[in-house]
């Protein structure tokens, strides 16, 4: 999901207070348009019109005039928008690390499937000592409390987890 950074007293910056409604309202959509395309602040002329400004050009050349945005031969840039939103460059980089980390954490699971799928097992060899066998009985309490109060079919030790020893009557 992309987002941009927009600090909270954005709205109290000497260059924002005196914007009409319409240019406080293009300056915003110019960020979010320039972030979701990715277009490191350019800002074309028919995406101004898009906006809901009722007059989307002089609201343009009013953030033109403040300071917030540059005049190009094709639309606007916003002004240091690089210094404070990331790039094309940084996104497609952030997205290709996180393609990679999730390629490579989904890679243990994949491996433990193909073992199994060997073995003709529901789980890898080394996982099924791990597996029990018990009944659950429901005692209609939503918070039984402890395990020892439990149902005698529940409540067996299990030798393979020493650590669970605690959950013996």
């Amino acid at each position: 999901m992309l987002w941009i950074k927009l600090a909270v007293n954005f709205k109290d910056n000497p260059k924002v207070i005196g914007l009409s409604s319409d240019a406080f309202r293009v300056s915003v959509c110019g960020l979010l348009y320039a972030q979701q395309h990715l277009t490191d602040g350019k800002v074309p002329p028919a995406a101004i019109k898009t906006f809901g400004a009722s007059s989307p050009t002089k609201a343009a050349g009013e953030l033109v005039k403040a300071g917030l945005w540059d005049k190009t031969d094709d639309g606007w840039a916003i002004h240091d928008y690089l210094e404070h939103q990331r790039s094309k460059a940084d996104v497609a980089d952030l997205s290709e690390k996180r393609r990679k980390a999730g390629a490579k954490g989904g890679k243990p699971k994949a491996n433990r499937k193909q073992v199994a799928k060997q073995n003709g097992s529901p789980l890898p060899a080394d996982h099924r000592s791990q597996i029990t066998h018990q009944s659950v009985v429901h005692t209609g309490d939503p918070n039984p409390g402890s395990a020892r109060d439990a149902p005698e079919s529940c409540s067996q030790p299990v030798d393979e987890f020493p650590d669970l020893a605690w959950l013996a009557p």
